[in-house]
């Protein structure tokens, strides 16, 4: 060991031990001082740490990483702490120096001497002068080293070398920390012994005693993945307030054995936090989609079959507790995945369209749901429901407990009674016969007691086939008609399933001779005019009709043999394909439609109290439309138009507009039921069409007015309404009230004519009536005083007399009431009222109530022939009296042609004289001279005033009303051509008259046009009334010839056939009449050749009867001529007429040529007429072949046919031929061309 560098060479000296001494005390001291500080801050860093693990329960982690920097850092503190104090060694001098620089060693005097007296201590260093055995100088030095000594023991080393403060505060920072230490020791020493191998010990399993319990509450076994998740946990021990411990759930879910990530999720205290008492339980929920997210699925994905196994793993933790880890099975909530139903219909029922039948897709989501079918009564259903995850399901069960099941999982009472079940898992089906209604209601639950979220309903409507239903739908309503009516008859049936057939039936119902009063009894066998499906004979049935079918048919009810006073019921019968275990329907039949059979003139009357109603709406119209006028013309008229006034009149002019559809609607009506009934009366046809015409214009009248009143709304503001719209809207308004005006004459006058007419026609069908009475009782009182005769015969006789007597008294009333309404009606109607005037002079004449009071008398007394003679000339003279009346519209429309022509060609002149005058206007324009022009734009305007005043007929209104417009803009085309001239609207004027005056002028022919056709119509309906009083005249006299045909004959039979010729030749006589009376049958070669083949039939027929010769051809011609005479008068039936073989039906070609290729469609006898007369005749041509062929007729029955066949082809190609020509265009370019071939 090397030597000390302090150690003298000699021993050591007192002074040197001593401050040695002093030395080690000081590194003793600085030791003691490290070490109580170093021992101070491990305990309080020890102290520390274990209060907060303590507190904070720090991992074993964190604890280790604790440990190590605390073994860092106390090695640290002992190598810059305790080691230097190990090492403490300063030289003696610097000891010497720093005992002298202390406050002690300076009090004891030690200040310079002690470092002195130690160098005297210390050998002289090499080369320094020596000293030793100096004596003095040794003297001197062992006093002061003497000296020294003598004062060094009053110096304490500690505070000499200033140690001493930080060794007090070291050990009191030691000290301080040993109290917490001790306090801890002692007061809970096991904590503290675990504190001190928590910190110093940290990789032993030392742990702190938990403050916090918490246990698994969630009790779950498997959970749905549609629906959220509770996670559950119960906190039995804790050091919080309650409600205020931190609980978190880590989860993760293991996907076919593949865990995944771990979430935390923090739990919810209890509700009432702060009131809980432990245990606690704490909650959190996670989401539906939170949970389907973490499972592996999106939101709309599905685990549809639950193929896949997917289990949540969870556990809860505390701050110092946690649950061992926990598993639930997550599994899709059983549902029904998808459901069929398959539906057998009966046997009847297989294949119709509308009835369920085959296997469909059920929607399973009861927001989607509808009912299933609805299904036919007895049809077979099976219901099949697919579960998207097996549900337990009870296995080799008897029936009863399959049914218990049913009734647990389908609902209770639902499964029918013949139900068969078949269950498995996954699958269920049921089948059953529909019966009735019934719901399924189904909520499966699989085996952890999973259930769906809601009950799946599976309804299934029942609906029974019902009988079918019939109703008449044409005619809508009961109604009244004529014995001819022809009508379009329809019925309807429909039902559940399908029809098998249905028909439509009319029954003739008379009532009971003698029980005046009685309802009307069924007569004969009701006739199926219409049936669906139409089967023949030898024909396979046609099948089911569909559950909806309609029949129609035109009713002729003169073939019913139907008179005034019967009904008709017309029913709809039908019956369905209903079969089901041997059960049918039976047939179902219409509540019937009742038609009642009227005579004419009560069909008449009805129609014109459906008319008169008219009356007093376009009266209240005609009011209105004049308050309207006034209003607006003071809105048109005004310097500043006013908005307001204007929209209120177009108001009112629009509500006028629409008032006067009700009565078009009853003017159609009228019209309609008059076709119907095919009335022959053509003055009310007229009537009708004119009122027709009359609203039509009101209507159109009105929109004009309308629309200028609109017009004249839009003015801008500040800007006067043009001339032209005022002209307009005043026009529209005037034409309205003289249309309304026309109707309520029309009507007024129509009413009063047809009143007329029906007091003579109704007097002459009584006196016919009374006629035939007396011809009968005549005959059974023939030859025989009244005296002689029976008590019955003689009352009879006092009967008639007195009925004729009373017939008497209506001719004498008829008569005044002729010459009222001639002086009623002669303002309006100057043709009516010379009618009526001359009806009541033939009545006067022919002293018609005279013959009827004497034919009483006569009656009385037993002198029915001279009775009869006078009844017929009374009969006569009435008849007389209703051609006057009839003729009454022919005279009309005669003045009225005239009157139409002669206006024509006025309105010619008139137009010819504006042209004039436009022509100087344009050429005064290019000159810029117009002296004159005013003169003759007046002279035109006087011409026209002068022809508006001479025609006042109300039926050339509205020629009237375009003239007075032209004569209207005449006077403004004046007036802009004095000074100051304003050319242009002078000009603009003259056009506006000259468009007018061509209006007149058109609306002239139009009328002439109209005035022709009824007259052509009415012609028409005086022939075709010819043609079917012949043929019931002809009629009647076959039906009294057949008892005749065929039969042996005595003289008394031979004298009847000799009455019945006489008959027959008053027929063909009146035929050949009116063949020569009327031109027109002549030129259409059909008709004539039908006229000749009469005069044939009739004049063979009567020939046989005049030499008894009552054969079966006979009987032959007398059908023949009724059917001609049938098809000549159905032949000119008023229907809708359209030009045959025309390519354009409203092409009038060219206008006025477009007659010249033949003859027009409004002639008397029209092509149409002809081509239906031809048809007919050739029907009865195929008729009589069929009956030859089935009934051998004769060799010259066969040649007749075969000459008619013949003729009627010739006729054929005669009329084709003349139909080419007349529509052949000008200049023979092909149809419907012009001259050049161009298509017009």
């Amino acid at each position: 060991m090397p030597r000390d560098p302090d150690q003298p060479r000699h021993a050591p000296t007192a002074l040197v031990s001593a401050l040695r001494r002093l030395r080690s005390a000081a590194r003793a001291v600085l030791v003691a001082h490290a070490l109580a500080l170093t021992l101070a801050v491990v305990a309080l860093a020890t102290l520390t740490v274990a209060g907060l693990d303590y507190l904070a329960r720090f991992p074993q982690p964190l604890r280790i990483a604790l440990f190590a920097a605390a073994a860092v850092g106390l090695t640290i503190v002992l190598r810059k702490v305790v080691w230097p104090a190990l090492t403490f060694a300063p030289s003696l001098v610097e000891v010497a120096l720093r005992l002298e620089r202390s406050p002690q060693g300076r009090r004891a005097g030690l200040d310079g001497r002690l470092a002195s007296a130690l160098e005297f201590t210390h050998p002289p260093a090499t080369g320094a002068i020596p000293t030793r055995d100096d004596p003095i100088t040794s003297h001197l030095a062992g006093q002061a080293v003497a000296e020294a000594l003598s004062r060094l023991p009053g110096v304490q080393p500690s505070s000499a070398l200033a140690v001493s403060p930080g060794l007090k505060r070291a050990r009191l920072l030691f000290a301080a920390s040993l109290i917490p230490v001790a306090v801890a020791g002692l007061v809970a020493p096991d904590t503290s012994l675990l504190a001190l191998r928590r910190v110093w010990t940290p990789w032993t399993d030392a742990a702190w005693p938990n403050r916090t319990a918490v246990a698994d509450a969630t009790n779950l076994e498997a959970h749905p993945l549609d629906s959220a998740l509770s996670f559950r946990a119960v906190v039995s021990k804790t050091d919080r307030p309650p409600g205020r411990t931190p609980v978190t759930v880590e989860y993760r879910v293991q996907i076919d054995g593949t865990p995944g990530p771990i979430t935390r999720l923090m739990l919810n205290p209890p509700r009432r936090a702060g009131e809980g008492t432990i245990p606690e339980t704490y909650e959190a929920t996670l989401g539906r989609d939170a949970l389907r997210l973490a499972a592996g699925l999106t939101a709309a994905e599905t685990d549809a079959d639950g193929s896949t196994t997917r289990i949540i793993e969870y556990r809860f933790l505390t701050s110092d507790d946690a649950t061992p880890f926990s598993s639930l099975i997550l599994t899709p909530r059983p549902r029904v995945a998808s459901a069929h139903a398959t539906i057998t219909p009966p046997a009847y029922a297989a294949g119709v369209a509308g009835v369920a039948s085959g296997e469909a897709a059920v929607p399973t989501e009861n927001a989607r749901r509808r009912p299933i079918g609805p299904v036919l009564y007895g049809s077979e259903v099976q219901l099949s429901l697919t579960l998207n995850t097996p549900v337990p399901v009870p296995d080799h069960a008897d029936e009863q407990d399959r049914r218990a099941w049913a009734a647990r999982e389908l609902g209770p009472d639902t499964l029918p009674d013949d139900a068969t079940l078949e269950i498995s898992p996954t699958l269920w089906t049921v089948r059953w016969t529909a019966d009735e209604p019934l719901t399924f209601r189904v909520r499966p639950t699989d085996r952890y007691g999973i259930s769906a979220l809601e009950e799946s309903s599976f309804a299934v409507s029942v609906v029974r086939d019902a009988p079918p239903r019939a109703i008449v739908t044409d005619p809508a309503t009961d109604e009244a008609v004529l014995p001819t009516a022809l009508l379009t008859v329809a019925g309807e049936a429909r039902d559940d399933v399908g029809l098998e057939r249905v028909r439509l039936e009319a029954q003739r119902l008379t009532p009971p001779e003698g029980s005046a009063g009685a309802p009307p009894e069924p007569s004969g066998n009701p006739a199926v005019i219409a049936s669906k499906p139409t089967r023949r004979e030898n024909e396979p049935s046609e099948g089911p009709l569909g559950p909806l079918a309609a029949v129609a048919s035109l009713l002729d009810l003169s073939t019913l043999g139907v008179a005034p006073g019967d009904e008709v019921w017309l029913t709809a019968a039908a019956t369905d394909t209903f079969v089901l275990a041997g059960q049918r329907h039976e047939e179902v039949r219409s509540t019937p439609r009742k038609l009642k059979i009227i005579t004419e003139a009560q069909l008449v009357d009805e129609i014109l109290q459906q008319l008169a109603s008219l009356r007093p709406a376009a009266q209240r119209l005609d009011q209105q439309q004049a308050q309207a006028a006034s209003r607006a013309a003071q809105a048109l008229r005004s310097d500043e138009p006013n908005a307001d006034a204007l929209a209120g009149s177009q108001r009112e002019q629009r509500d006028i507009g629409e008032r006067l559809a009700p009565a078009a609607d009853a003017v159609r009506r009228a019209l309609d039921r008059a076709d119907r009934n095919a009335l022959p009366d053509r003055a009310l046809r007229d009537l009708m069409n004119d009122a027709a015409d009359a609203v039509r214009g009101a209507r159109e009248a009105s929109e004009s007015a309308r629309d200028a009143l609109e017009q004249a709304a839009r003015t801008p503001e500040g800007s006067p309404i043009p001339r032209e719209i005022q002209d307009q809207a005043s026009r529209g308004q005037a034409q309205v009230r003289d249309q309304l005006a026309r109707l309520d004459d029309l009507l007024s006058r129509g009413q009063d004519g047809y009143a007329a007419r029906q007091a003579v026609e109704r007097l002459l069908q009584d006196q016919q009536a009374l006629s035939r009475l007396t011809r009968e009782a005549g005959e059974a009182a023939a030859g025989r005083e009244v005296s002689e005769l029976p008590a019955e015969l003689r009352t009879e006789l006092e009967r008639l007399a007195r009925q004729q007597e009373e017939l008497a008294r209506r001719a004498d009333s008829m008569t005044r009431d002729l010459d009222q309404r001639a002086q009623r009606v002669q303002p309006s109607d100057p043709a009516q009222a010379a009618a009526m005037q001359r009806a009541r002079d033939i009545s006067l004449s022919e002293q018609v109530a005279q013959q009827m009071r004497q034919a009483a008398e006569q009656t009385q007394s037993n002198q029915t022939g001279q009775a009869q003679q006078n009844q017929q000339e009374a009969q006569d003279a009435l008849e007389r009296m209703l051609r006057e009346l009839d003729r009454a519209q022919a005279r009309r429309d005669e003045e009225l042609r005239r009157l139409l022509a002669d206006l024509e060609r006025s309105i010619e002149a008139l137009i010819a004289q504006q042209l004039r005058e436009i022509a100087r206007l344009e050429a005064a324009i290019d000159k810029a001279e117009y002296a004159g022009l005013d003169r003759g734009m007046i002279a035109l305007h006087a011409n026209t005033i002068a022809v508006h005043d001479t025609s006042q007929a109300r039926d050339v209104a509205p020629v009237r009303e375009r003239l007075l417009s032209a004569a209207s803009h005449q006077e403004a085309a004046a007036e802009n051509l004095i000074d100051p001239v304003d050319a242009l609207e002078a000009d603009k004027n003259e056009r506006l008259s000259l468009q007018r005056l061509r209006e007149a002028g058109d609306l002239a022919k139009e009328l002439k046009q109209r005035a022709e056709q009824r007259d052509e119509q009415r012609r028409r309906g005086e022939l075709r009334k010819a043609y079917t009083e012949a043929r019931d005249r002809q009629a009647k006299l076959r039906d009294d010839t057949a008892p005749y045909i065929d039969k042996a004959l005595d003289r008394r039979d031979r004298n009847a056939l000799l009455a019945l010729a006489e008959r027959q030749d008053e027929i063909a006589r009146a035929l050949r009449d009116l063949r020569e009376k009327t031109e027109e049958l002549a030129e259409a070669s059909t008709f004539d050749f039908a006229h000749r083949r009469l005069d044939q039939l009739t004049g063979a027929a009567a020939g046989s009867l005049r030499a008894a010769e009552a054969t079966a051809a006979l009987g032959r011609d007398q059908r023949a001529a009724v059917a001609l005479l049938t098809a000549l008068a159905e032949s000119l039936a008023e229907d809708d007429r359209e030009p045959p073989f025309r390519e354009n039906p409203g092409d009038d070609a060219g206008g006025e040529g477009g007659q010249d290729g033949g003859q027009p469609q409004d002639s008397m006898v029209p092509e149409i007429a002809e081509l239906r007369l031809l048809r007919d005749m050739q029907r009865e041509a195929a008729s009589r072949t069929r009956e030859a062929e089935a009934g051998g007729s004769p060799a010259d029955e066969v040649r007749a046919i075969g000459r008619l066949q013949r003729d009627l082809a010739e006729l054929a190609e005669q009329l084709a031929e003349r139909i080419r020509q007349r529509n052949a265009p000008p200049g023979g370019g092909p149809p419907g061309g012009d001259a050049g071939g161009a298509p017009r």
